[in-house]
């Protein structure tokens, strides 16, 4: 409605349930859409229309584009020109319930939406409790991406599932009477809140027990990760994670300081103003020229996705002046690596644990990768 009567300012938002493909055109396109509001906050969600507008608006005036081509870009262009693969799904690092009757519609979708938890990881395992009249866990899926923040879906946050695989039920009225779950929490408040609850690498351990004891094959079944760490390294903070982590496996590969990289490369931005990039790597640092080809952010732990959604756009601007192909976030656990493709995409990546690179295969994969 308010686009029909004031089609300059407003653009009709057509991503219901899609905030995921929202995000991916913005990445694609250079789009720096507005904050997410709290989940508590409903008047800034429902008003988070118009700042999500005036950023189409400001992209629309930038671009000489017509309201109508405003939406043709986002409705036509945009969808088919992203990049549309999804092909790096890391082991599984944890497990989350999510629960509700599955449709008949959606009995046999490669791929679905679902609500879950804000922190889900592509990759997780998700497991399906279905609701009355059924009341037993069914099926479980894989998360295809990380989680959603959608400030227009009524329970905020959701994820796209796949891979799913049937199981053995377990039935609710069987985990109460099993000696394990008959006193966990979600257990005896018979699934209510399900939709992302954490699930402990014990509480999976314990799930897969029920499943083989009921005749079930937990061969076919995804396994919970757990990469080892690094040997005797202690890191206690983000410099920590520079000098002992990323530094000792730069210099591992054979890339040395001040030649193949620098740290606080300089850069101008805006009106005087300068920013320092944690680490370039093949750099040119002539002033007003400055260039790399991999831009490194270093953290000390990055405790959740919106703490990894801020540091990737931190990268990604950086990124943009240098002209770099490669954003890598880390922190004391991993490595998070962004390859350009048209654009970078916050959901396109390949995570590696530090303990991973014990192994020459991972070890030169990433070496190879960062090469010129």
């Amino acid at each position: 409605m308010l686009y029909y009567f004031s089609p300059e300012y407003f653009t009709p938002n057509l991503f219901t349930y899609r905030f995921f493909d929202l995000n991916k055109i913005a990445d694609t396109f250079n789009i720096n859409l507005p904050a997410i509001p709290k989940k508590s906050d409903y008047k800034a969600r429902c008003m988070y229309y118009v700042d999500l507008c005036e950023t189409l608006y400001n992209f629309r005036i930038e671009n000489n584009l017509s309201p109508d081509e405003l939406c043709a870009f986002l409705y036509d262009f945009a969808p088919n020109f992203v990049t549309k693969e999804n092909k790096n799904i890391p082991e599984p690092a944890q497990a989350w319930f999510i629960g509700g009757l599955i449709s008949e519609e959606e009995q046999d979708l490669d791929l679905t939406f679902w609500q879950g938890n804000k922190d889900t990881k592509k990759g997780d395992i998700l497991i399906h409790y279905e609701t009355s009249p059924i009341s037993a866990i069914t099926t479980i899926w894989i998360a295809q991406t990380d989680g959603v923040v959608d400030p227009f879906f009524h329970y905020y946050s959701n994820v796209y599932v796949g891979g799913k695989i049937p199981i053995q039920k377990i039935a609710l009225k069987d985990l109460k009477q099993d000696t394990y779950f008959l006193s966990h929490p979600l257990v005896r408040k018979s699934f209510q809140g399900v939709n992302g609850w954490s699930v402990s690498s014990e509480d999976y351990s314990q799930l897969l027990r029920m499943i083989n004891e009921k005749g079930g094959n937990i061969d076919v079944l995804p396994k919970l990760y757990a990469p080892a760490s690094p040997v005797n390294v202690d890191v206690k903070n983000e410099r920590d994670v520079e000098v002992k982590l990323l530094e000792y496996y730069l210099t591992k590969m054979g890339f040395a300081e001040h030649k193949d990289y620098i740290r606080q490369l300089g850069l101008h931005a805006g009106t005087g103003s300068r920013i320092y990039p944690d680490y370039a790597l093949h750099f040119d640092n002539t002033p007003g020229y400055e260039k790399a080809k991999v831009l490194i952010e270093a953290k000390f732990l990055m405790k959740n996705n919106q703490e990894i959604e801020t540091a990737f756009k931190q990268a990604r601007s950086y990124a943009l002046i240098l002209e770099a192909s490669i954003i890598i976030l880390c922190d004391k656990n991993c490595l998070i690596v962004y390859e350009k493709l048209n654009s970078f995409d916050r959901g396109n990546y390949i995570k590696y644990y530090w303990g991973e690179f014990n192994n020459p295969d991972v070890f030169n994969q990433l070496k190879n990768k960062l090469r010129r």
